[in-house]
């Protein structure tokens, strides 16, 4: 009755170890090391340009969530989805509110730009022991 079953799960292992051996013979065991399940499809990205208004908006205010940063942005112009956000940080290691505090003051260390008024009641706000917790 499930042999079929059976059938496909033996073909699905042998592709798997023929994959893993080219692998191997090609590389060694470095090259499989490197071998990654995700790997990123540019063409799933946004827009360079979307992404810097993005990533700046979060400089400006690190406080705001993906769906109110989304909705910030919309409202000058970039049409970008809250996931879309969400995607962005991810990408550049700032996803949580710690970690875009914790660049934002690596920034100003940095680059000695001047805090807004709000920048400076967010990274007053944030407690050190829980921003530790997330980073």
């Amino acid at each position: 009755m499930f042999h079929w079953l059976i059938r496909y799960l033996v073909v699905v292992v042998l592709l798997f170890i023929a994959t893993r051996n080219r692998i191997y013979l090609e590389g060694g065991e470095d090259a499989l090391r490197d071998v990654s399940p995700k790997k990123p499809n540019p063409k799933n990205q946004v827009l360079p340009h979307i992404a810097e208004a993005v990533l700046s908006l979060s400089l400006e205010h690190p406080e705001f969530g993906k769906q109110r940063a989304s909705n910030e942005l919309r409202n000058r112009g970039v049409v970008v989805s809250p996931s879309g956000v969400r995607g962005i940080w991810l990408r550049n290691n700032i996803e949580t509110y710690p970690k875009r505090l914790k660049s934002l003051s690596d920034k100003v260390s940095k680059e000695g730009i001047i805090l807004s008024a709000s920048q400076v009641v967010a990274l007053e706000r944030a407690r050190p022991s829980k921003m530790n917790f997330y980073l």
